[in-house]
């Protein structure tokens, strides 16, 4: 139990509305597992995380494998800062995609195949996930890459995107072997921003979320809003669930995850699934 905890942490933990801020979960909170982070990198001494994060790859190689910029990082201390985080036990793995918010194609791919060859060599499908912090044009190659690990067992969670369009117009979005998360608000709202439709399978808080950021003597935060920050509390949940419940490929986590969620609360959906994530443990 995490009293006073920030408001997105206490929705994926209540049902409903309450005046509590507290965020309940279950002891485990991801211990044993591993979160792969495709991004800019995470700021490994950063106070949120506790010895617990790896550098596995770094497609940059003229640069630092370490977070310059922050998203990051405050993406992982979505997934499993002490304080900021849905698997505040989690080990996290950063591979580096992203540079100053660039990248290519190949890159991305070069840092998924990583993630996902690091998976499988380690013994690790059962216990790990994969967030890939990208939204953009339809890509049929990073498509099929997620669809090929979602085949040998792997949980691949994605953002719908930030263009307030159609998700099956966007990669790794579109794919069918992710887990494809959509945005909400304080309120449960579909915010204006969030790409909709049919590819996207459940919804998590992506408003005015505050988290980890890189500098400021490893202690600083911000607060952001997007799709990947909602998509960051789904991949917790995937691993906070795998410490404690047997989850052994991708169908069985997904279909766990769909069906302890929270259904019918998303407003505004726009013909998306108004499945809101939850972690079994309030109310």
């Amino acid at each position: 139990m995490q009293r006073f905890a920030p408001y997105n942490l206490h929705r994926i933990s209540h049902r409903g509305f309450s005046d509590t801020s507290t965020y309940w979960y279950v002891r485990p909170a991801g211990v044993g597992t591993y979160a792969y982070v495709l991004d800019g990198g995470i700021d490994s001494d950063h106070a949120e995380f506790g010895g617990r994060v790896t550098m596995g790859f770094n497609a940059f190689g003229d640069y630092p494998p370490t977070d310059q910029e922050g998203h990051g990082t405050y993406i992982a201390g979505i997934i499993g800062g002490k304080k900021y985080g849905v698997a505040k036990k989690t080990n996290l793995i950063s591979v580096k995609v992203l540079h100053h918010g660039h990248t290519t194609l190949d890159l991305v791919l070069l840092g998924y195949q990583f993630a996902v060859d690091d998976i499988l060599s380690k013994g690790r499908v059962e216990k790990s996930v994969i967030n890939l912090s990208v939204a953009g044009e339809f890509l049929g190659p990073l498509n099929q890459a997620v669809d090929e690990a979602h085949a040998k067992g792997i949980t691949t969670v994605v953002p719908a995107g930030n263009g307030n369009k159609n998700a099956y117009t966007v990669s790794p979005a579109a794919s069918k072997g992710s887990i494809t998360v959509g945005a909400t608000d304080r309120e449960r709202v579909r915010p204006g921003f969030c790409n909709w439709g049919p590819a996207v399978q459940i919804f998590a808080p992506g408003y005015k979320v505050c988290s980890s950021w890189t500098g400021g003597g490893h202690r600083k935060t911000r607060t952001g809003t997007g799709t990947a920050a909602a998509s960051a509390h789904v991949a917790g949940l995937v691993v906070y669930f795998k410490s404690f419940k047997h989850l052994p490929n991708a169908e069985t986590t997904w279909s766990f995850i769909h069906n302890v969620a929270t259904r019918g609360v998303v407003k505004n959906a726009a013909g998306s699934s108004d499945l809101f994530a939850y972690n079994l443990s309030g109310r």
